[in-house]
């Protein structure tokens, strides 16, 4: 790539930080390469789509109009005849669904910021008349100082009740009230904020499918388990405070995120400190190496040669040591038994002739026959002189004339048994309704 494919408007792109289906976000520095801003830049091909251009125009504009600590700063959109781009503030972090999937006990730690924070922002947003309807932990960065930004308004709208006739959002957070189609509200991003926290909490969701269709579905009839029943380590206020967020019905929520945000500061989220519990974990992951009791799974290199270390440090003269099995001698192998050598068939003794018989002609005494005493005989027809050759036709049946049918008898008319009295038909039960099926969801177009 040349110095100029990298220059865009004087902005010198250095990294590319994340890559969607239509944009990528680059780190870029300024005029003179001195302060470095976030740029979101539109891919060549969905360049050509006259209305991404128009959702990216529209997010500038929502960007822009905030300004808050807790939402990322939008300072300008360019949309010229061969790019579009945001510039934004450039907030060096990871999301938050790369640490949940990575890291989650660093989330724990800082959960209280997290949660505190993330209300602040969303309440920012609902005060001013906008919705953001995509709240999940993808559009959260969360550095390691416990700093949070809210980030990705492509989807966001201004008004407080607003209906849309296209379903939008992503599926495993969205509100129910937006499948039915119903009026959207602040607690449509509450709800969103409810998966997102479950998520934070536990690790899973609160809602899954077994398909795209079936995780819908279950956002309108499945309640999910407090978190404490996936985390033993959540308090009961914690799951209150989740659970009231995640109710089916709007009116169920609070309020107001300013309400969320003041129950948030005096909440406590922990039974006991996630580092305790972290701390304990790992003490018992060691005894484990020491005691070399681990029979579930099989210690692979890198779990030997922690075990290794331990032992170096002192662990083996406690711990106890296994008697060393003798080896049980092998069987000898037995010697096979031949198989006895086959007998030789008795013959039949040797004629002796009798005292005063003579041999008949031929050289043979009388019990005794030669093989072929006769002399072989030709085949004859049976009954008729040698030489004789039977007429045509010998030996052939006369073809037999088929007997006529004999005259049925006249079939006399044979009483009818008596019928038994016909049985009523079972009633048939109506079929139940099956509660699978919602012709809404039938009819729902994809969702983003």
């Amino acid at each position: 790539m040349s110095d100029e494919q990298l220059t865009i408007d004087g902005y010198q792109l250095v990294n590319c930080i994340a890559a969607g289906n239509d944009t990528q976000v680059w780190e870029v520095t300024g005029e003179g390469g001195g302060q470095r801003f976030a740029m979101k830049l539109m891919l060549p091909e969905a360049f050509k789509d006259p209305q991404k251009k128009g959702v990216l125009k529209k997010e500038g504009k929502a960007g822009k109009a905030f300004d808050h600590p807790n939402l990322i700063k939008i300072h300008s959109v360019v949309v010229a005849k061969k790019y579009a781009y945001l510039i934004m503030e450039y907030f060096r972090a990871a999301n938050l669904k790369s640490q949940i999937d990575s890291d989650l006990y660093s989330v724990h730690v800082r959960m209280k910021r997290l949660v505190e924070q993330i209300c602040l922002g969303l309440a920012y947003i609902h005060d001013r008349g906008w919705l953001h309807r995509d709240m999940k932990p993808d559009n959260i960065l969360f550095n390691r100082g416990s700093e949070l930004r809210i980030i990705d308004f492509s989807l966001a709208a201004k008004g407080r009740k607003m209906k849309s006739k296209d379903i939008q959002g992503t599926k495993s957070y969205i509100a129910p009230e937006v499948l039915l189609r119903q009026a959207i509200t602040p607690q449509t991003d509450m709800y969103s904020l409810g998966v997102t926290l479950y998520l934070a909490l536990t690790g899973e969701y609160p809602i899954t499918g077994l398909s795209p269709t079936d995780l819908l579905k279950n956002h309108l009839r499945v309640t999910p388990p407090n978190p404490s029943q996936l985390n033993s380590n959540v308090t009961p206020e914690m799951d209150q405070f989740v659970m009231t967020m995640l109710a089916k019905a709007p009116a169920k929520r609070f309020k107001t995120m300013d309400e969320a945000y003041s129950i948030a500061r005096n909440l406590k989220i922990w039974k006991e400190d996630p580092e305790t519990v972290e701390a304990r974990r790992k003490e018992k992951d060691d005894q484990l190496l020491r005691d070399g009791v681990d029979a579930a799974r099989r210690l692979d290199s890198r779990s030997d040669a922690a075990r290794t270390v331990l032992l170096g440090q002192g662990a083996s003269a406690s711990a106890p040591t296994r008697p060393v099995a003798k080896p049980k001698p092998r069987p000898q192998p037995q010697p096979q038994k031949q198989p006895a050598a086959p007998q030789p068939m008795p013959q039949p003794p040797a004629y002796a002739p009798q005292p005063g018989y003579a041999p008949m002609p031929g050289g043979y005494y009388p019990g005794t026959m030669p093989p072929q005493y006769y002399p072989p005989m030709q085949p004859q027809p049976y009954g008729m002189p040698p030489g004789y050759a039977p007429p045509p036709g010998y030996g052939q049946m006369p073809p037999q004339q088929p007997a006529a049918a004999a005259p049925a008898p006249p079939s006399q008319p044979q009483p009818a048994p008596p019928s038994a009295p016909p049985k009523p038909a079972p009633a048939q039960k109506p079929p139940e309704p099956d509660l699978d099926e919602l012709p809404l969801m039938e009819e729902l177009p994809p969702v983003l």
